[in-house]
């Protein structure tokens, strides 16, 4: 509705209605990417700008869109009704302390996130990475219609530390200590059950373990492993899986970058020793730290940014500008010193921009190895264990000659994999094909042989 209202009187403020651009940060990146694959908003919006946040999940499910599970919700205040008129006027009036229980008592947390309602989203985002059909084509044909930038900070996780791992480590953020056990045995494990679900085999979280535990025994460099898998598994992966899903169906350009300046600010969702910059640090940036923002914004006021973070917000917000201009970070105006020509993504060579205070550099291979780690590597596994579970539950039997046996092994003649038996049927068959026709070239060989003898005799019988 907002998008209608901006395309339809933009023009009224000297806006021009054909290169409606979307910038969100976090949840909205991911918002906005999903704004850029409904079909209705295909000639609607020309570029999309993600900061921090994409739909697209590392593995198959997303943590940011959810099945429709408000049902949850209903049954657990009492509102499960037989109309949902009925539902809808039994939740309101339901006072705000129940609706606050009900969400309390189930077995997660109930976000407002959106939900796959197969109107605006219209399957689940892992789905439109590899599915076809009709409206997923008209999703995918949307979405190759815009160019495309997104990237992350380059210590995400420095948020995850202060959200999550501090609670369940049961550690003060400002002076998070672990040991190596507790990274072995409860950071990955926990963060492998929240991307790939619970069950991970204990193969795969050795693999991890040994991508990330660094042999220096330091809790400084334990905590940095810390934020450093939370960055990649929950952040890096899927913005390089968003870039290579856009750069594979679109003729638009696809740029990615990687935000490494610090902030002299002191936020509550960053630790005190983090190094780098964390979730939504590049969103302070990209306004430029006018007087304005900085005193409407509570938890900025009074605050003064140094010279160097100055000239970098300059420069970020050229690059992003320029974008908006003309799909191109570096062209019409120069961003100033120090600043690469930023090259736009593909899969080769994975290209980026690490934008930092002392240079803009353009890089290649995306962080790593890790995002092949993280993209390739360790879904193909769990993928490959969860194949070999199905057959192993589809384990039938072949023969059992004794329709009254019990169910002892010794009762049947063999138990088999039906696709291993279905192999061993088809290498018969090939078998005996091949002997088959052996069998003829020899035959057709003799009545050669034979032919060619009664012609000598012949010949020889005429002289």
């Amino acid at each position: 509705m907002a998008i209608d209202w901006v395309h339809q009187h933009i023009s009224n403020f000297n806006g021009d209605k054909n290169r409606i651009s979307l910038v969100g940060s976090s949840l909205g990146g991911s918002n906005a990417i999903l704004q850029a694959l409904h079909p209705d908003n295909k000639g609607i919006i020309k570029r999309v700008i993600a900061l921090g946040g994409t739909p697209f999940p590392t593995y198959k499910f997303s943590n940011f869109v959810k099945n429709t599970n408000g049902m949850l919700l209903v049954e657990s205040v009492g509102c499960n009704l037989k109309t949902s008129e009925e539902s809808m006027k039994c939740l309101r009036d339901k006072p705000l302390t129940d609706l606050y229980s009900g969400l309390d008592s189930l077995p997660y947390s109930l976000s407002f996130t959106p939900v796959v309602d197969h109107d605006f989203v219209i399957s689940e985002p892992h789905t439109m990475l590899t599915g076809t059909g009709k409206d997923i084509d008209k999703a995918k044909e949307c979405f190759g219609s815009i160019d495309l930038m997104l990237g992350l900070s380059n210590m995400e996780g420095g948020v995850h530390v202060v959200l999550m791992w501090s609670n369940i480590l049961n550690e003060n953020p400002n002076t998070f200590t672990l040991n190596q056990t507790d990274f072995i045995d409860i950071v990955v494990p926990t963060a492998m059950d929240i991307i790939f679900g619970e069950h991970v085999p204990d193969a795969i979280i050795q693999n991890v373990v040994f991508q990330y535990a660094d042999r220096t025994d330091t809790n400084a460099k334990r905590r940095q492993n810390v934020v450093d898998i939370s960055t990649d598994i929950d952040v890096a992966a899927p913005i390089l899986k968003t870039a290579h899903f856009h750069y594979n169906i679109s003729t638009k350009s696809t740029y990615m970058y990687q935000f490494s300046g610090n902030l002299s600010l002191d936020m509550q969702l960053t630790p005190t020793w983090l190094e780098g910059a964390n979730h939504g640090t590049e969103v302070y940036f990209m306004f430029g730290f006018s007087h304005r923002m900085i005193e409407t914004w509570t938890h900025t006021a009074g605050f003064v940014p140094t010279k160097t973070e100055r000239i970098t917000s300059a420069k970020m917000m050229t690059l992003l500008s320029n974008f908006i201009e003309s799909g191109n970070p570096n062209t019409p105006d120069d961003p100033g010193s120090n600043v690469d020509e930023w090259q736009p993504y593909n899969d080769v060579t994975t290209s980026y921009l690490d934008i930092s205070h002392d240079q803009l550099s353009a890089n290649e291979n995306f962080r790593e190895p890790h995002m092949t780690f993280w993209t390739k590597i360790v879904p193909s596994l769990v993928d490959m264990i969860e194949i070999n579970n199905e057959e192993n539950d589809d384990n039938a039997t072949i023969c059992n000659c004794d329709s009254h046996s019990n169910d002892d092994d010794d009762d049947l003649w063999f138990k088999l994999n039906p696709r291993l038996a279905e192999n061993v049927i088809l290498t018969l068959i090939i078998m005996l094909g091949c002997v088959l026709i052996a069998l003829i070239i020899i035959c057709l060989l003799t009545v050669a042989r034979q032919n060619t003898g009664e012609y000598n005799m012949k010949t020889k019988g005429n002289k």
